[in-house]
């Protein structure tokens, strides 16, 4: 298995679930990528570096499990390394969960975490978990890569956004040769100086806000760099549910933005909203939609 190539994947996010508004086969959509990865690293002899978020949940059907567990035996000459996301947590929690589980099944799985590394030839690869902190370079003249699941962006995602580094100063505070990111969905790579960071988005299109997302994987072999567009389909949301959405988006951050302009309001949330609803003539399913938000908080 040993290998200088490297391949740089992003949040596969494993599932069983189709997510709302795709009408494709979307187990079958996901294996055919996963399978599409683990030919091409095979094919070129390349080491599969995984930024956390293996799975889109810890606890998958023992059935689903035993298939992605197949997978891995099948290309068992393919080494996978990879970290925590917050999707592989169990409550934060690493125990008993499916990427731990898929770690104790396959010998070609090594999850990443502080003093647990990865040598291989020239290069120390070192992982940072999602909430975990970024470890120190331990073996000097050699090439360092870090695995780490945070939020890194060019530039915030939204106006408000918190909880987020962005990638130069990443790059700047840290002194390993390459960093492979993941947490956030967009694809894009920077660079400082000779240093550069990988963050190639998530896998899977689950909602349509994605409906534009190339998904892409990078090779890495020596000082050459090649980034690969895994193949996609057209036409897997449903259209006429996409316009819906949209217009509900609308319609939601109208109502936000309107709720954050009002001043007549008391004390109580609830009769607030309430009033809120009937002076503006809320749509009903937007009503409904946020009253179903509510219910849902802990």
């Amino acid at each position: 298995m040993t290998s200088k190539k490297f391949l740089v994947v992003g949040d596969l996010h494993i599932t069983e679930d189709t997510p709302k508004n795709r009408i494709d086969n979307y187990n079958e959509a996901l294996k055919n990528k996963l399978i599409y990865i683990f030919s091409y690293a095979r094919k070129y002899n390349c080491c599969i570096l995984q930024p956390g978020d293996f799975f889109d949940k810890p606890n998958p059907s023992y059935r689903f499990f035993s298939e992605i567990v197949s997978l891995f035996k099948t290309y068992d000459d393919v080494m996978v390394l990879a970290i925590y996301g917050q999707h592989d947590m169990k409550y934060r929690q690493k125990e008993n969960t499916a990427l731990g589980a898929l770690e104790s099944s396959c010998g070609n799985l090594r999850i990443l975490s502080g003093e647990k590394i990865y040598s291989l030839d020239e290069y120390i690869i070192y992982g940072s978990g999602y909430g975990e902190s970024i470890p120190k370079i331990k073996i000097r003249n050699t090439k360092s890569i870090l695995l780490i699941h945070k939020m890194v962006v060019k530039d915030k995602l939204w106006t408000q956004q918190t909880d987020f580094v962005y990638v130069k100063d990443l790059l700047k505070e840290n002194e390993f040769d390459i960093i492979v990111s993941g947490d956030n969905h967009t694809s894009f790579s920077d660079t400082v100086g000779k240093k550069i960071l990988f963050n190639c988005g998530s896998l899977m299109r689950s909602t349509v806000a994605q409906i534009e997302h190339k998904p892409v994987m990078y090779m890495l072999d020596g000082k050459v760099c090649e980034k690969i567009h895994i193949p996609v389909k057209d036409f897997v949301f449903d259209e006429r549910k996409i316009e819906i959405e949209k217009k509900r988006n609308l319609e939601l951050d109208a109502f936000v933005k309107g709720l954050s302009e009002h001043k007549e309001m008391g004390l109580n949330f609830e009769d607030n909203l309430l009033f809120y609803f009937k002076k503006n003539n809320v749509d009903k399913e937007i009503q409904e939609f946020i009253k179903r938000c509510l219910r849902d908080l802990p």
